[in-house]
């Protein structure tokens, strides 16, 4: 069985296309609203302004990534599993990418106030836990029905790539650590809350920015040296 490379689906470019459209609306709907405080910040507190400022860029490109990459494993999975196996995308599909959007864009609009900010990620990170074992439980029974039929070398190499990236990373481990760090960040919120003192307070948006870019950062390597090579 040779598996053959195909363009994306009109409606899979137009999903792409539609979620990043979301994020850059209400990225700048809230980014707007929100415009008058950030200056407030800029005037009073050069610190505060360039952190929250900073969450909130991240928060707008963190969306975006998981839009495109979700894209991508989409596209894989179709390619060497089949269309029976994983079908085209759904309206649950577009209602979820809706609801992530508005997550995200609530997200923005709260970077000045980092407690609720952290407390909402630490929802989120229970989301992502939940969403991996959904992810495994679906795709895990028609990768190995796959592997046990007559298979060329290129599609069985994809899918033992797929199945390595999906269920041989520390995926669930990776989740987990990223909600402890949310929940130390929690922890500076509160105490920056009940002590006003500015230290808990940078100390938790420099831990939150690193959360986030060193958590994306690990799980794009895990796509460039797997599914990203396909």
């Amino acid at each position: 069985m040779t598996v053959a490379k195909r363009k994306p689906r009109t409606v899979e470019s137009l999903n792409l296309l539609w979620g990043a459209a979301i994020a850059l609306t209400l990225f700048s709907v809230s980014f707007f609203l929100s415009w008058a405080e950030f200056r407030a910040l800029y005037d009073s507190d050069r610190i505060y302004f360039a952190v929250s400022t900073g969450l909130a860029l991240v928060t707008f490109a963190l969306f975006c990534a998981y839009v495109i990459a979700t894209h991508t494993e989409i596209i894989l999975l179709n390619q060497y599993l089949g269309e029976e196996a994983i079908p085209r995308v759904k309206p649950k599909v577009y209602l979820i990418t809706f609801g992530l959007a508005i997550l995200f864009g609530a997200l923005i609009a709260l970077s000045r106030n980092l407690l609720t900010y952290s407390a909402v990620m630490v929802g989120y990170n229970l989301f992502d836990l939940w969403g991996n074992w959904e992810v495994a439980r679906q795709i895990g029974p028609p990768i190995e029905k796959k592997l046990q039929s007559r298979l060329d070398g290129e599609a069985k190499h994809g899918l033992l790539t797929l199945r390595d990236f999906y269920f041989r990373n520390p995926t669930i481990p990776r989740v987990v650590t990223i909600m402890f760090v949310n929940w130390i960040v929690v922890c500076l919120a509160l105490s920056h809350y009940f002590t006003n003192d500015t230290s808990f307070r940078n100390l938790g948006y420099g831990l939150l920015l690193a959360n986030i870019v060193v958590g994306e950062a690990v799980i794009h390597f895990w796509r460039w040296r797997s599914i990203y090579r396909l």
